[in-house]
């Protein structure tokens, strides 16, 4: 174990400040996000995903209830970007080019967390998302209702504090266009609504 030490010391030292500091973040920064993400997938923050709120640190104040910096999205970067750094430097590639290539990828990590993140969002919304809770609150035509019960209609709706889109059809004689105002009176099944005219 000294031994290891030792020689773990010895290439430390032979290390560039800058390869220090770069070898720091990857490392630091792909535990946290490895640690991060199986606390997600166990279940840990299910709940937050539903709600939104899975960031702490205020990004469920973002309207799409992800920040792009938020704290998985900040360790995606620092992940990307140490690692790059790394693999540019130790390639002989310079100082400059290296923090280049370290902030592009940086970014197209923390990009792709972000976007993940949000899709596994929306997934538990839709998983969360109960219309019955729609009955008798107002909804906004999106796409023509047909009369007579047609299908292909849709409209906008706010439920459990999120804005969905949702399959609609009427009972009445007549199409309602888009951007009518509209009553949520009964649910078919568990995406469409049943809506009548103000």
């Amino acid at each position: 174990g000294i031994l290891g030490s030792h020689a773990m010391s010895d290439w430390l030292n032979a290390l560039t400040p800058l390869l220090q500091v770069l070898y720091g973040l990857a490392i630091f920064s792909t535990v946290v996000l490895i640690v991060q993400t199986m606390l997600l997938f166990a279940g840990v923050g299910r709940h937050d995903l539903a709600t939104g709120d899975l960031e702490h640190g205020g990004a469920g104040d973002h309207p799409s209830g992800l920040s792009l910096l938020s704290a998985r999205t900040i360790t995606a970067f620092l992940a990307g970007f140490g690692w790059t750094g790394v693999i540019v430097l130790t390639a002989d590639g310079g100082q400059m080019l290296a923090l280049i290539l370290a902030t592009i990828a940086g970014l197209a990590l923390a990009a792709m967390i972000l976007w993940l993140m949000r899709n596994l969002r929306r997934l538990a919304h839709e998983g969360s998302r109960d219309l019955s809770n729609a009955i008798g609150l107002v909804a906004t035509v999106y796409v023509t209702v047909p009369p007579h019960a047609g299908v292909g209609g849709q409209v906008e709706i706010l439920v459990q504090g999120q804005l969905c889109t949702v399959a609609a059809i009427s009972h009445g004689e007549t199409p309602i266009a888009p951007g009518t105002k509209v009553r949520a009176a009964e649910l078919v099944d568990r995406n469409t609504l049943v809506v009548t005219n103000l």
